[in-house]
């Protein structure tokens, strides 16, 4: 009768968000990154808030966890000797404007919609917002921006976009319903009057050094 103990150089080490750090056995059938995170306890954030890092022989891979438990071809198969690390980096986004609170939040597990995100922030004054033109700004890829028809030409970290939502109308409602919230996306509340407005675009203009066209700001003239 032969048994076939653990070996610990067949091992991987599993260190950072997850519930018992330490080494972890490769064995056949289970020698992919999924598995080495299972033995080591499984994360201890939520998997959208986990950035995935692989130290193999000086070089290093990333890549979301949320990214590697629901694609097969991010789930890797793993040498003797690799160091995986879990990497808290939670996702936020901020609110700013005529709202009952103005923060930058944690997004937690799951989606956020902008009706959500707007909740959470105590919703919109009544007395000050413009609920006729809410404004989320975030970067896009390069593909969604063509898309959207947008010519401004891309930053390193993608097109810059401003989406403008009515409030006061049913549609717009039911697309702050099901609009989803990025990280790092910032979402503002004007004030009734224009002068508001034109503060959000030169804060933009600060983080994108990008002009943007005369119509677009105008169409916020209108109160």
């Amino acid at each position: 009768v032969v048994s076939i103990s653990e070996s610990p150089s067949r091992g991987v080490s599993v260190l950072g968000q997850v519930n018992r750090p330490g080494r972890a056995p490769l064995n056949i059938g289970s020698d992919r990154l999924l598995d080495a995170i299972a033995a080591a306890g499984g994360a201890a954030r939520p998997v959208e808030d986990i950035q995935v890092a692989i130290q193999r022989d000086g070089q290093t891979w990333t890549a979301p966890l949320s990214l590697v438990t629901t694609r097969f071809d991010q789930n890797v198969r793993l040498a003797r000797g690799d160091q995986i690390n879990l990497i808290h980096q939670p996702r936020r986004y901020a609110v700013f404007g005529a709202l009952g609170d103005v923060s930058q939040a944690e997004m937690g597990a799951g989606t956020v919609t902008l009706a959500g995100a707007l909740s959470a922030a105590g919703g919109l004054n009544d007395q000050a917002a413009n609920a006729r033109s809410v404004l989320v700004f975030r970067f896009e890829r390069p593909e969604v921006a063509r898309a959207l028809g947008l010519t401004q030409a891309p930053t390193p970290r993608g097109v810059p976009v401003i989406y403008r939502l009515d409030l006061t109308q049913p549609s717009g409602l039911f697309t702050a319903g099901v609009f989803e919230i990025r990280p790092d996306d910032v979402i503002h509340a004007p004030r009734s009057g224009a002068a508001e407005a034109r503060k959000f675009f030169e804060f933009v203009q600060s983080v994108t050094r990008v002009i943007y066209d005369v119509s677009i700001t105008s169409a916020l003239d209108n109160d």
